[in-house]
């Protein structure tokens, strides 16, 4: 009988320990999503040119981001395509060197552009951007989120908190078809608590406007969800602008790319430092490479951002609806 009792005890305390243990637990991960702290995302614009010519240029952009992490508060990299110019293994190998720079570093998120597809577009072949940048390189980042095909890197999904914000960003490959467009409606729509980065190759063109593509992504996906915050892109040369969604909050739209200019861009990129409390992201163009910064617009502008505009938890019917979906396909 004392053995029982003593058992019983040990059992009590042990369970003691793992509700303390897990409490500690949710307490520090709620510490970690209040922290109103500045944070920065990295905007790599087009690379071709540096995969093709410039490696050491895109290298230097790379290193600069993994050197100052800690310092700049980087949470997040992205990539707009155009990885490479052509699909040749040299331009690849370049290109997997200098982003492998980041791994175990910081998560990142990568598109396929237009010169990223061997063939007719058509084809949707990506075959060595996969190669080089396979799925199992970061199915178990814990900020991983998912993929649209199994498989391929082509349309993706990650999930990072911030700035005492939780953040989705989705990746979509040139000129996305229908059913991607589809898919990312779906994932937008799963995650209603959380602020929205899309981020796509081909959106804007050089006027600011958006392109055939970019209103088909508009028109299917980022107008219809209250959460839509930000479109990044390249292709053509840098530009933005502001659109409203259907619940009338502003949606920044970013076209970053310097790969026409001297050195294949001169090792440009975009930084975004959002300071959540001061309700302001701050974009700012800066070449490590140069160690110089660009200014005026549009390399060095303000947005006013509050989060409330975007994500309400409190007030029902202001949330993500299903969207009528407009058929856009051939």
């Amino acid at each position: 009988m004392k053995n029982n009792l003593k058992s019983k005890k040990r059992l009590l305390l042990g369970l003691a320990v793992c509700v303390l243990f897990i409490s500690s637990s949710v307490f520090v991960t709620v510490a970690e999503r209040t922290d109103e702290d500045p944070f920065t995302i990295c905007v790599l614009p087009d690379t071709q040119m540096y995969s093709q010519n410039y490696p050491s240029i895109f290298t230097c952009m790379t290193e600069w981001i993994a050197d100052n992490v800690e310092q700049e508060k980087i949470e997040y990299v992205l990539h707009v395509g155009d990885i490479v110019n052509e699909n040749t293994v040299y331009q690849w190998e370049n290109a997997k060197a200098s982003m492998s720079v980041l791994d175990g570093v910081v998560s990142y998120a990568i598109v396929p552009g237009n010169h990223d597809y061997i063939g007719d577009i058509g084809d949707r072949d990506t075959s060595m951007f996969n190669a080089y940048f396979p799925v199992s390189d970061y199915e178990n980042w814990p900020t991983f989120g998912g993929i649209y095909e199994s498989d391929k890197l082509d349309n993706s999904y990650h999930l990072f908190s911030a700035g005492g914000i939780d953040w989705l960003v989705v990746a979509l490959e040139f000129w996305p078809r229908w059913e991607v467009k589809n898919w990312a409606s779906q994932i937008v729509r799963a995650h209603p608590d959380r602020i929205t980065i899309y981020l796509t190759h081909y959106y804007l063109d050089p006027n600011g406007q958006h392109s055939d593509c970019g209103e088909s992504i508009w028109n299917q996906v980022v107008k219809n969800y209250r959460n839509s915050f930000m479109v990044l892109c390249g292709h053509a040369q840098s530009t933005r602008s502001i659109s409203y969604s259907n619940y009338g909050n502003a949606v920044h739209e970013i076209l970053t790319n310097f790969q026409l200019w001297d050195y294949g861009g001169s090792g440009y990129m975009l930084l975004l430092e959002f300071d959540p409390e001061q309700s302001i992201v701050l974009a700012k163009t800066y070449s490590p490479w140069l160690d110089n910064y660009l200014h005026g617009e549009p390399y060095e502008f303000e947005i006013e951002f509050d989060k409330s505009d975007y994500v309400i938890n409190n007030l029902p019917g202001l949330m993500n609806k299903k969207p009528n979906l407009i058929d856009d396909s051939p």
